[in-house]
């Protein structure tokens, strides 16, 4: 997040640490894979040049209507690869009519950023729902990010 503020890339972390802390009370409280980052679409061509140099090289290949890019990075230590996916947007082009301006008209800076933002609660719940409706509501997690309350 330093570096994305340090280069003014706007941006807002989705899911993740942050929204664990914020509504499960600890940053541990909700298992994660991957780091998601909801970047402006005129900024995704400098996000992507941030975190290529942070070593996440290896690029998932995905069609052109997708709404996010995956890099990877092999950790020592650790069996997984970490994954950083840029978001510029929350839907698949095409299939809705979903305005992402609104996420970032009402997203507010985290302490003692400019640049890196969060969600409204509203907004949070609604891309929770949208997340979860995208994995089929498969695991019982979905469910329960969707009924928390910020702690």
């Amino acid at each position: 997040m330093d570096r994305f503020e340090a280069l003014g890339i706007e941006v807002i972390p989705l899911k993740g640490v942050f929204f664990a802390e914020k509504y499960f009370g600890h940053i541990g409280a909700r298992a994660t894979t991957d780091i998601d980052l909801l970047v402006k679409p005129e900024q995704i061509e400098e996000a992507v040049k941030c975190v290529k140099e942070m070593g996440f090289t290896d690029e998932e290949k995905y069609p052109s209507f997708h709404y996010h890019y995956v890099f990877c990075k092999k950790i020592f230590g650790l069996s997984k690869n970490i994954k950083v996916e840029i978001h510029q947007h929350v839907l698949r082009s095409k299939t809705s009519e979903l305005n992402i301006n609104s996420f970032w008209e009402k997203a507010i800076p985290l302490k003692n950023y400019k640049f890196v933002k969060e969600l409204s609660n509203f907004h949070t719940f609604y891309y929770i729902c949208l997340h979860g409706w995208k994995h089929k509501l498969n695991s019982i997690k979905y469910f329960i990010d969707i009924e928390v309350e910020p702690v």
